[in-house]
């Protein structure tokens, strides 16, 4: 896990610790409201974009959606969780699709220009941002 994104989750439970799990969420809103709109960003996309909190659950029904074939892109990050992980390792074995994982920033996370490169290739068919976490840049 990169050490900015453990910075934020154990600051986020000390405040949590501190003054409660709504003030906490409160304070918090506007630092998820501009990761929202990086990802947006990144994506070309409206800074509408949400994530549902059960990404998990969310990302293995999302991926059941797609109608894989051999040479099919999936973009992810060497920060996945490894459960989203192995299910594009199954993927890359039952049906042929290609692995690609954007670089990491030197401070932790993902590149955003690496994401932004990888995602130009026309056979990419699925950029499942892990957890919607911030993206520097």
């Amino acid at each position: 896990m990169p050490r900015s994104v453990l910075d934020v989750m154990v600051g986020h439970l000390n405040r949590e610790a501190n003054f409660g799990a709504y003030e906490s969420a409160d304070d918090a809103e506007a630092v998820a409201t501009d990761a929202y709109a990086h990802v947006a960003k990144v994506l070309g996309a409206n800074a509408q974009y949400r994530c549902r909190r059960e990404f998990d659950g969310s990302l293995f029904q999302a991926l059941s959606a797609f109608d894989f074939k051999p040479g099919d892109v999936i973009v992810t990050t060497r920060n996945d969780y490894i459960s989203n992980q192995l299910a594009y390792l199954s993927l890359a074995r039952r049906y042929g699709v290609e692995v690609r994982r954007a670089a990491d920033l030197a401070s932790g996370g993902a590149d955003p220009q690496s994401v932004k490169e990888l995602l130009r290739d026309s056979r990419v068919r699925c950029w499942p941002s892990p957890g919607c976490r911030p993206i520097r840049g």
